[in-house]
Protein backbone atom coordinates (compact mmCIF):
# COMPACT_ATOMS: atom_id res chain seq x y z
CA UNK A 1 0.00 0.00 0.00
CA UNK A 2 0.93 3.57 -0.50
CA UNK A 3 -0.66 6.53 1.47
CA UNK A 4 0.59 10.21 -0.02
CA UNK A 5 -0.33 13.51 1.81
CA UNK A 6 -2.11 16.02 -1.22
CA UNK A 7 0.07 18.78 0.32
CA UNK A 8 3.43 18.72 2.07
CA UNK A 9 4.14 21.11 4.87
CA UNK A 10 2.73 22.82 8.09
CA UNK A 11 0.82 25.74 7.89
CA UNK A 12 2.24 28.65 9.96
CA UNK A 13 0.95 29.14 13.49
CA UNK A 14 -2.62 30.92 13.85
CA UNK A 15 -2.74 29.68 10.16
CA UNK A 16 -2.93 26.31 10.88
CA UNK A 17 -6.92 26.79 11.12
CA UNK A 18 -7.35 28.63 7.77
CA UNK A 19 -8.39 27.14 4.73
CA UNK A 20 -6.12 25.37 2.19
CA UNK A 21 -5.73 27.27 -0.68
CA UNK A 22 -6.42 25.96 -4.25
CA UNK A 23 -3.11 27.01 -5.47
CA UNK A 24 -0.82 24.40 -2.66
CA UNK A 25 -3.34 21.80 -3.69
CA UNK A 26 -2.79 22.59 -7.22
CA UNK A 27 1.11 23.13 -6.80
CA UNK A 28 2.03 19.91 -5.11
CA UNK A 29 -0.63 17.90 -7.39
CA UNK A 30 1.44 18.95 -10.21
CA UNK A 31 5.12 18.69 -8.76
CA UNK A 32 4.95 15.44 -6.10
CA UNK A 33 1.65 13.47 -6.57
CA UNK A 34 1.44 13.21 -10.14
CA UNK A 35 5.19 12.07 -10.38
CA UNK A 36 4.49 9.18 -7.58
CA UNK A 37 1.28 8.43 -9.16
CA UNK A 38 3.20 7.58 -12.71
CA UNK A 39 6.47 5.57 -10.86
CA UNK A 40 3.82 3.55 -8.34
CA UNK A 41 0.55 2.78 -10.88
CA UNK A 42 -1.79 2.05 -8.19
CA UNK A 43 -4.57 -0.19 -9.11
CA UNK A 44 -6.62 2.15 -6.35
CA UNK A 45 -6.38 5.21 -5.43
CA UNK A 46 -8.61 6.54 -2.37
CA UNK A 47 -8.88 10.05 -1.32
CA UNK A 48 -9.86 11.17 1.88
CA UNK A 49 -11.71 14.49 1.74
CA UNK A 50 -12.47 17.10 -1.03
CA UNK A 51 -8.87 18.56 -0.82
CA UNK A 52 -7.39 15.52 -1.59
CA UNK A 53 -10.13 14.69 -4.00
CA UNK A 54 -8.94 18.50 -5.99
CA UNK A 55 -5.63 17.30 -6.34
CA UNK A 56 -6.53 14.73 -8.57
CA UNK A 57 -8.69 17.00 -10.69
CA UNK A 58 -5.78 19.13 -11.32
CA UNK A 59 -3.81 15.76 -12.91
CA UNK A 60 -6.75 13.67 -14.34
CA UNK A 61 -9.39 16.76 -15.44
CA UNK A 62 -12.06 15.59 -13.63
CA UNK A 63 -15.80 17.49 -12.82
CA UNK A 64 -15.24 19.08 -9.43
CA UNK A 65 -18.26 17.33 -7.98
CA UNK A 66 -19.48 17.30 -4.34
CA UNK A 67 -18.55 14.37 -2.18
CA UNK A 68 -21.98 12.84 -2.17
CA UNK A 69 -21.77 12.91 -6.12
CA UNK A 70 -18.51 11.25 -5.95
CA UNK A 71 -19.78 8.57 -4.03
CA UNK A 72 -22.36 7.42 -5.56
CA UNK A 73 -19.87 7.23 -8.71
CA UNK A 74 -17.56 5.36 -6.83
CA UNK A 75 -15.21 3.75 -8.48
CA UNK A 76 -13.71 6.35 -11.19
CA UNK A 77 -12.05 4.95 -13.77
CA UNK A 78 -8.94 6.95 -14.60
CA UNK A 79 -6.85 7.08 -17.85
CA UNK A 80 -4.16 5.40 -16.23
CA UNK A 81 -6.22 2.62 -15.50
CA UNK A 82 -6.50 3.25 -11.66
CA UNK A 83 -10.10 2.64 -10.05
CA UNK A 84 -10.46 6.08 -7.77
CA UNK A 85 -12.76 6.17 -4.76
CA UNK A 86 -13.82 9.54 -3.40
CA UNK A 87 -14.58 9.27 0.75
CA UNK A 88 -15.08 11.61 3.21
CA UNK A 89 -11.94 11.93 5.66
CA UNK A 90 -12.82 9.66 8.61
CA UNK A 91 -11.80 12.67 10.95
CA UNK A 92 -13.69 14.68 13.31
CA UNK A 93 -14.88 17.07 9.99
CA UNK A 94 -15.52 14.34 7.95
CA UNK A 95 -17.86 12.50 10.47
CA UNK A 96 -19.41 16.06 10.93
CA UNK A 97 -20.40 15.64 7.18
CA UNK A 98 -21.07 11.56 6.88
CA UNK A 99 -22.05 9.15 9.64
CA UNK A 100 -19.65 6.82 10.28
CA UNK A 101 -22.22 4.30 9.49
CA UNK A 102 -22.70 5.72 6.05
CA UNK A 103 -18.77 5.90 5.75
CA UNK A 104 -18.39 2.06 6.73
CA UNK A 105 -20.47 1.10 3.63
CA UNK A 106 -18.70 3.45 1.37
CA UNK A 107 -15.56 1.61 2.59
CA UNK A 108 -17.14 -1.85 1.69
CA UNK A 109 -17.19 -1.22 -1.57
CA UNK A 110 -13.78 -1.21 -2.38
CA UNK A 111 -12.83 -5.02 -1.25
CA UNK A 112 -14.27 -6.22 -4.59
CA UNK A 113 -11.71 -4.13 -7.05
CA UNK A 114 -8.72 -5.30 -4.66
CA UNK A 115 -6.75 -7.86 -6.49
CA UNK A 116 -4.38 -10.08 -4.42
Amino acid sequence: MFFYQCILGLKDGKAMASKIKDSWIKENAKEFLQPNIKIIKPKIIITLGINAYKALTHIYCLKKDTLNQLIDKNPIKLDNKSMLFAMYHCGGLGLANRKWELQKKDWKKIKDYIYY
